[in-house]
């Protein structure tokens, strides 16, 4: 039944953010972004700067961060943790990380998955979205299994 849920939950946000990502490609305001001016990272030094010492596996950490750049519209090698989303592309991501809230929220799918509940759910920036959804990431790999 979990992995059911699990896949359910998995779709749709898959179906979310490419819908997204269609909508922003056809969005051109025409205006420079702070993220337009930045000097693109590699991810390897991205994770080695930011992350390497976290916790979370860089696996979980790119997995994340593909997930904010196609909500969001901006290239993953040019998001750095201190981004907040509203100002990415504000609202792009309200949806999804509410989805992903009441998933792992829920004291049924937890117990099945054998996971704790985030002890918070402060997502305004890039960085907190890869710190509360990181430790979740090893069980989005293997619900397949």
């Amino acid at each position: 039944m979990k992995w059911i849920v699990l896949g359910v939950v998995l779709f749709i946000v898959f179906a979310i953010f490419r819908r997204m990502s269609q909508e922003s490609r056809l969005v051109n305001t025409g205006v420079m972004t702070i993220w337009q001016q930045r000097a693109p990272m590699a991810f390897e030094d991205f994770y080695a700067h930011f992350y390497a010492r976290s916790g979370i596996p860089a696996e979980d950490v790119r997995k994340i961060l593909q997930m904010i750049a196609q909500g969001t519209g901006v290239p993953e090698d040019r998001l750095r943790p201190e981004d907040r989303l509203e100002d990415l592309k504000p609202g792009a991501l309200r949806m999804q990380l509410g989805l992903m809230k009441r998933l792992l929220m829920n004291e049924q799918i937890r117990r099945e998955m054998k996971i704790e509940a985030p002890q918070d759910w402060k997502v305004d920036t890039v960085h907190e979205v890869i710190t509360t959804l990181g430790p979740y990431g090893h069980h989005a790999h293997t619900a397949g299994e």
